[in-house]
């Protein structure tokens, strides 16, 4: 018996073990990357509903937690896609799931426009909002919701549904070869260089050929119409750094014919008919200036009858 733990305490400390579970983790990847279906995801060990997970086991329910916000403006817009994308995060990662940054907001007004039937109950099942604490992470696609849990929430880490996309190396992309376009920042967004660059590496997954804007990155000034009519009461208030400081002249009342006329004269400037933007307002804009104006969530989610299924390497 001596002998078998000194055998023992030899391969522990020349790290024999650890290259047995590094060998055993790659092939149960390997194994479930293969075995997958194209719209269905395994969720891997790195993450549980209650927080991390590590060989050891998960942290406790109390400890550091994974949100996405699913964005009431955005589902209302776009209530099937933004089931798939629920069903993603659930299949592929587990995150607890709510519908906005905040709680109790405008919870009737959006449950009434989703479409009644699955989408809408799938909808009021989610729960309004959460209890967000310090060291937990929260990812959405709705910048407001971004901004304000920033602001609101000292110590929560904010990230967006592209950086999440972008790191899974599982993510079956479609193929969009055939599209040539813009790719349009958000003001609202300005100043997180990892989303655009997540979102220029998704464009890149998906063959598809683009350019920038004139305006991008941290200098974009475009975020659809909503820039020029008054913004919602709650967002100044609650994210000033990102809707006070920096705004003047910005979010003053215009008729909607003066919206449509500025958003007519701005996009005359691109140097193609279609543009892609990953906000739900830079897509109004983009529509109401007269461009073929594509959300980011559209490409990667839209009808999967109509295009290519291909795994990026």
């Amino acid at each position: 018996m001596a002998i078998v733990l000194n055998i023992l305490k030899i391969f522990r400390h020349e790290g024999f073990f650890d290259i047995v579970d590094e060998k055993v983790n790659r092939h149960l990847l390997n194994k479930s990357a293969n075995s997958k279906k194209e719209t269905k995801y395994d969720a891997p060990r790195s993450v549980s509903k209650s927080g991390i997970c590590s060989k050891s086991g998960c942290m406790e329910e109390d400890m550091m937690r994974y949100y996405y916000i699913a964005s009431c403006v955005f589902t209302a817009q776009f209530p099937e896609c933004s089931l798939r994308i629920r069903n993603y995060i659930e299949e592929r990662w587990g995150f607890e799931m709510v519908r906005c940054c905040v709680p109790k907001y405008k919870i009737h007004q959006f449950e009434e426009k989703m479409p009644e039937g699955v989408l809408r109950d799938e909808w009021v099942s989610l729960p309004d909002s959460a209890v967000f604490e310090p060291g937990d992470q929260v990812y959405s696609l709705c910048h407001n919701c971004n901004n304000i849990i920033e602001e609101l929430h000292t110590g929560v880490q904010v990230r967006t549904l592209w950086e999440l996309i972008d790191s899974d190396d599982a993510f079956i992309f479609p193929d969009h070869s055939d599209m040539q376009v813009t790719v349009q920042d958000c003001w609202r967004s300005r100043d997180r260089r990892s989303e655009q660059d997540a979102v220029r590496n998704i464009l890149d997954k998906m063959h598809i050929h683009w350019v920038e804007a004139f305006h991008n990155h941290q200098d974009t000034d475009f975020c659809g119409n909503s820039l020029y009519r008054q913004q919602p009461p709650r967002n100044p208030k609650l994210a000033p750094r990102h809707y006070v400081d920096g705004t003047k002249g910005l979010f003053l009342p215009h008729t909607e014919e003066e919206q449509k006329e500025i958003m007519r004269e701005y996009c005359s400037r691109y140097g193609t008919n279609t543009v892609i933007c990953y906000c739900h307002y830079c897509l109004e804009g983009l529509k109401n200036g007269g461009k073929d104006g594509r959300h980011l969530a559209e490409l990667l989610y839209g009808p999967w009858s109509e295009v290519k299924n291909v795994k990026t390497e």
